[in-house]
């Protein structure tokens, strides 16, 4: 898979910091269960196939997921998402999670 960058200047940094510490504690707010469940249901092999094109979309949605001002609109944006693109940022987020984990954050998830 292309690389997919996190690029979160100043608040939304923050942001970023914020979602990934209650993932930490088990609470995931940006995604829906069912949309959790879906991207677990999927081999994450054919998800880490995509071009280019799909890294890109990817790069902006987390652009637009941390831009936007609140939860609600950042579950709508998550909503509006390609399957694909959506379960891949599931993967990611999950990802973080588990590197934080490893890392030794004391939160557990």
């Amino acid at each position: 898979m292309n690389t997919v960058y996190i690029n979160a200047p100043g608040d939304n940094m923050i942001r970023f910091q914020y979602m990934i510490e209650l993932g930490l504690r088990g609470i995931h707010p940006v995604f829906e269960p069912e949309e959790i469940r879906s991207a677990f249901d999927r081999n994450i092999e054919d998800l880490a196939n995509v071009g280019p094109g799909t890294v890109s979309e990817i790069n902006e949605a987390i652009r637009n997921i941390l831009q936007a001002p609140d939860l609600e609109s950042q579950r709508d944006l998550i909503q509006e998402l390609d399957n694909d693109v959506r379960d891949i940022l599931v993967h990611l987020y999950f990802q973080v999670i588990d590197r934080n984990l490893i890392e030794g954050n004391p939160s557990k998830h």
